[in-house]
């Protein structure tokens, strides 16, 4: 009778502890699957960007950061405008009249999914480096098309009237130079007879641009110029990346082998289970609420005060809003999950409560 009274006392300290685990290990497990589920879905996620090209700020704001800092890289000589002063003139506003001349939907829809498919090719691939190849085709053809006129006129319509004192500064360049040399225009609308020559000038700079961009453009090769990135072999980023997913596949299972071992432990009737799993489910559950409440507000000031913090402010909120809303295709179905089993562990708890009630022997009778 006391080996049993042990085995008993053993059995049910083991449970216990087993349900600690479950409490804690619960989050955890529900995020990682979430996030594999998310994050490691590769037409889930080209329908994520799709969506963010199409109707978000992050392409337009993403240019006006890029031109800029490229301006700012390329630097003008003695005699050159600055390009730089140009591009602060264009609004937000602007930015998205030249992301619809050049970079429509159907050009740069094609092009995010190709990207997004090369990062889950990789995973699986035998390359050290990912292979992004974009198709650059229909981007030539409508910057060589009146398009790419209008994306120009979007920036020529922010310049001012040039003054007597800039056109002669021009044709004084001009008669210095020799037979042959280019001579920028300065930054201002040109008077007939220079104005339709300049307003050419720079369309004709924007195509020889992208004309000299290849119809098929190695992204991975122009990223890693130094580097030979046809190489193969593995790497830790890919390693890490195969590991999360095949753990992320299977986190469900811990916590259902956790509830299994305290069923066997402690489990003999159905009082047992709400008093056994009632709690836990419930506890383990509101405990699972905690991140997909917190988490737009932890990540929005990480980014803001780390990693972002260099960024122009449009570009800083557009990339924030943007991943938050990539965290909840994670967060949002754990948030629904916390639910479920904080409604569940509830309707244990009252059923063991009434259970608990309904086996009280009645009062004797007076």
């Amino acid at each position: 009778m006391k080996e049993q009274s042990s085995s008993g006392g053993f059995l049910k300290g083991l449970g216990v502890l087993f349900i600690i685990l479950f409490i804690f290990i619960l989050p955890l497990s529900l995020l990682a699957f979430d996030a594999g589920a998310a994050l490691f879905n590769a037409e889930k996620v080209k329908t994520f960007v799709a969506d963010e090209v199409i109707r978000s700020d992050l392409v337009p704001a993403g240019l006006a950061y890029l031109s800029e800092l490229q301006a700012k890289r390329r630097g003008s000589g003695e005699d050159e405008p600055d390009i730089v002063k140009l591009i602060r003139l264009l609004q937000l506003e602007d930015w998205r009249t030249i992301r619809q001349e050049i970079l429509p939907n159907e050009i740069l829809v094609p092009m995010s999914n190709s990207a997004v498919q090369s990062f889950y090719d990789w995973i699986d691939s035998e390359f050290l480096y990912m292979q992004v190849m974009l198709e650059m085709q229909p981007l030539k053809d409508r910057v060589n098309s009146e398009h790419g006129a209008n994306s120009i006129m979007v920036a020529y319509g922010k310049l001012k009237p040039c003054t007597d004192a800039e056109v002669k500064d021009f044709e004084s360049r001009m008669a210095a130079a020799k037979v042959g040399d280019d001579v920028p225009y300065n930054l201002c609308v040109f008077p007939d007879p220079y104005h339709e020559d300049q307003f050419n000038d720079y369309v004709a700079s924007l195509q020889e641009v992208v004309n000299n961009v290849p119809v098929k453009f190695n992204l991975t090769a122009a990223m890693y110029e130094d580097e030979d990135t046809t190489v193969k072999g593995s790497s830790p980023a890919k390693d890490q990346l195969r590991l999360m997913r095949a753990l992320a596949a299977w986190a469900w299972l811990l916590p259902l082998l956790l509830v299994l071992a305290v069923a066997g432990c402690s489990v003999r009737s159905l009082l047992d289970v709400t008093r056994w799993l009632g709690v836990p489910l419930l506890v383990g559950g509101l405990l699972t609420l905690v991140p997909p409440l917190l988490y737009s507000a932890v990540i929005t000031a990480f980014l803001s005060a780390g990693p972002l913090a260099e960024f122009p402010a449009l570009l800083t909120q557009e990339l924030i809003r943007v991943i938050v809303r990539l965290a909840g295709l994670v967060f949002d179905p754990m948030l629904m999950q916390a639910l479920t089993l904080s409604a569940l562990g509830l309707l244990l708890v009252g059923l063991g409560a009434w259970l608990g009630r309904k086996e009280k022997p009645a009062p004797p009778a007076l």
